[in-house]
């Protein structure tokens, strides 16, 4: 009886470990990984918008 009572409580800290640490956890690292992504994006993005967008092409007309 004490055996299955150890191990239920071994279940019940590891539940408690994935469904709110990990996941958690795991969920916050994509978020951030997608955010870091974005921006990267968008920064070169940027950068090439300068060279070929329409900034560019306002710049060949007046020439």
């Amino acid at each position: 009886m004490i055996v299955a009572v150890d191990q239920t409580t071994w279940d019940l800290w590891g539940q408690i470990g994935v469904w709110l640490i990990g996941f958690p956890l795991f969920i916050g690292i994509l978020v951030l990984y997608i955010a870091a992504q974005i921006t990267t994006e968008r920064r070169e993005n940027q950068k090439l918008a300068g060279r070929w967008g329409a900034k560019s092409q306002s710049k060949s007309d007046t020439e």
